[in-house]
């Protein structure tokens, strides 16, 4: 399902409250955990799932940078007993016309030790997760914009930070390589984008862990690489979607660069930059995405769970940073942390990482 995001949508805000006992000193302090989870892979590793509790009962969520709101879907709702409401302000369309204007509250939510009360959701639909009543819905940047965020995929890990640190000081995993990308957090929907170049040619990618496959728009396929539809290497894959028949191609490329790290011979799926400014992401499992209108326009690229599985990532959203080393079985600092405390408690713990890498 690829989902679509109209003009004046307004997104819900995320109700997570930590209490951190120690007063703010001077200097800049180390770097504090304050959740740590193990993801569920699925589809090839292309799609990563987050542990959660609501109401008590234990669930999964999409791990989805490039959403808009935290979502629950309805069943998920129902049955836990949460009423929704309808919100003028909010709708949400998808590639078959559907659209979600409903929102509810979860009074208990919580990933790993960080405990969240009466946490706002947008309601919706089911066929996001068919046949799968562990799936409660994604948990986007509604809740992550406000941490760092550690993505190991390769070890499975999540790792919420708090964003109180020193600058720049942040990779606290062994690294023979690492790239600094300077990254825009956009206002509305809190998506990472960053500057990356592929094949020679300098564009802008939207950071996605929510879409299984990466996407280049077919208008700087045709512009900046001179590639043609009838060329034997733009394969076609499908059609868009049910109501647009447009071709989806699908191309490989050289390689993909990160600041000086480089992916080889990424594949992006190739798709029409359409009149309306929608960019749409593959299905099975897209979620959802900007309307144009209301952020700074549509990037080049998305780069997608393909990709971003070979990756070990830190998104220091304060900062505005995507920290960047290729993906690694071994984990320097994290496995010898103490424990995080609860939240609403106590002090998250802390890591003590090495000086950063330049």
């Amino acid at each position: 399902m690829t989902p679509r995001v109209p003009r004046g949508l307004i997104a819900c805000a995320c109700t997570f409250i930590i209490l951190v006992s120690a007063a703010v000193a001077d200097d800049c302090g180390p770097l504090k955990i304050v959740a740590s989870a193990d993801l569920k892979m699925a589809r090839g590793d292309r799609a990563a799932f987050v542990p959660v509790t609501l109401q008590g009962q234990a669930k999964y969520m999409l791990l989805d940078t490039g959403g808009f709101a935290n979502e629950i879907t309805a069943s998920t709702a129902a049955s836990l007993g949460l009423e929704s409401h309808k919100t003028p302000t909010l709708r949400i369309y998808d590639v078959k016309g559907n659209f979600v204007d409903h929102a509810t509250t979860v009074p208990e939510f919580a990933i790993g030790d960080l405990k969240g009360s009466n946490v706002d959701f947008v309601v919706g639909p089911d066929d996001l997760f068919p046949d799968n009543d562990k799936i409660a819905g994604v948990l986007g940047p509604g809740t992550l914009r406000f941490y760092d965020v550690a993505l190991d995929f390769a070890n499975r890990k999540i790792t919420l930070l708090s964003q109180d640190h020193c600058e720049g000081k942040v990779i606290y995993w062994k690294a023979d390589a690492v790239a600094v990308v300077p990254m825009q957090v956009t206002k509305m929907s809190g998506h990472v984008a960053v500057p990356v170049v592929l094949d020679g040619q300098k564009l802008n990618a939207l950071i996605d862990t929510g879409a299984t496959s990466s996407v280049l728009n077919l208008s700087v396929a045709e512009g900046d690489f001179k590639l043609d539809t009838k060329q034997s290497s733009m394969v076609p894959v499908r059609t868009l979607g049910d109501r647009d028949k447009s071709m989806v191609y699908r191309h490989t490329f050289k390689s993909l660069a990160f600041e000086g790290i480089a992916v080889a011979n990424p594949v992006f799926n190739i798709i029409p930059d359409l009149e309306r400014g929608q960019m749409e992401r593959p299905p099975p499992i897209g979620t959802r995405i900007k309307n144009t209108s209301i952020e700074e326009g549509l990037p080049d690229m998305l780069i997608g769970m393909d990709i971003l599985r070979h990756l070990h990532l830190y998104v220091a959203y304060k900062e505005q940073k995507l920290y960047v080393t290729p993906a690694s079985t071994s984990v320097a600092v994290a496995s010898s942390a103490p424990s995080a405390a609860p939240a609403t408690s106590a002090p998250a713990a802390a890591l003590s990482p090495p000086a950063p890498a330049h």
